[in-house]
Order: structure tokens, then C-alpha cells, then sequence
């Protein structure tokens, strides 16, 4: 009795090793493209907070507005125009991070979300500002979260 190759056979075993090889390929070049977007977006996010410590660097009578609960009583119209300009840039950085917490390394967002709302808490001016409708709900919802 003489055995055959069965060529079909081959094929068939063949092409299915070529395609688990070909999507353990593609699921570590997934994995490549994630960590390098997650990266790509926590280098941006440190930078842009690096940029804001230099802003109050050189604007220190602004900081208590937003981190020693210094209301807006006395200041002049001039000094509250720089306030909410300040408060918009504090929080569309709030609101950058919280839209991209999807593309950040998994370690950290949550200590970037507990500075966000431990600031939030503690800012007069930005507990007035934030609620003027320009941010979602989930947002605004999300910094409330760390208000007594």
C-alpha cells in the first residue's frame, strides 16, 4: 500500500498556520501603535502641564484664584478679564485630559483626575466659570465629583 501526499491537505494545514502567524503579527503591531499613541499622549499632556506650572511661575498672584480658594472680591475688571482667561486655559486643559483618558497609559489618568478636581474644589472661579455651558455634563460632572 502506498501512501500519498495529500497536497490539499498541506494547503489546508498551511494556510492556517500562515494565518495565526499572520494575526499574532497584527495583534503586536496593534499593541505597538496603542503603546505609541498612549505615549504620544501623555508626553503632550506633560508637556501642555509643564507650560501651565510656567504660567503661574510668572503669574504667582494668580495661583491662590485657583489653588488657595481666593475668591474675586476686590480685583479690578483688568485682573478679572486675565482670572477667566486663565480659568478657560485651566480648564480646556481639564477637558483635554478627561476626553483622552481612553489614550493614556492606564496608571495615569486617575492622578491627573484627582489633581483636576481636587483644583476644582478648591477654585471659587472655576466652580463659576465651568458651569457656563461650553463643557459636557459628563465633564463638569466628573470635576463635581471631588466637591463636598
Amino acid at each position: 500500500m502506498s501512501t500519498s501526499i495529500q497536497w490539499g491537505d498541506v494547503a489546508t494545514w498551511a494556510s492556517t498556520v500562515m494565518m495565526a502567524l499572520t494575526l499574532a503579527v497584527l495583534w503586536w503591531q496593534i499593541r505597538a501603535v496603542r503603546r505609541s499613541v498612549q505615549g504620544g499622549t501623555y508626553e503632550r499632556i506633560c508637556s501642555t502641564m509643564i507650560g501651565i506650572d510656567r504660567f503661574f511661575v510668572d503669574n504667582p498672584q494668580l495661583r491662590p484664584y485657583f489653588y488657595g480658594g481666593k475668591t474675586l472680591d476686590g480685583v479690578t475688571p483688568l485682573e478679572r478679564e486675565k482670572l477667566y482667561a486663565t480659568a478657560e486655559m485651566l480648564t480646556d486643559f481639564f477637558y483635554d485630559v478627561f476626553h483622552q483618558k481612553d489614550l493614556m497609559p492606564t496608571q495615569t489618568f486617575e492622578p491627573y483626575s484627582r489633581w483636576m478636581r481636587r483644583v476644582y474644589a478648591n477654585s471659587p472661579l472655576l466652580k463659576e466659570f465651568v458651569p457656563t455651558g461650553t463643557y459636557d455634563e459628563t465633564f463638569v460632572k466628573h470635576l463635581k465629583m471631588g466637591c463636598a
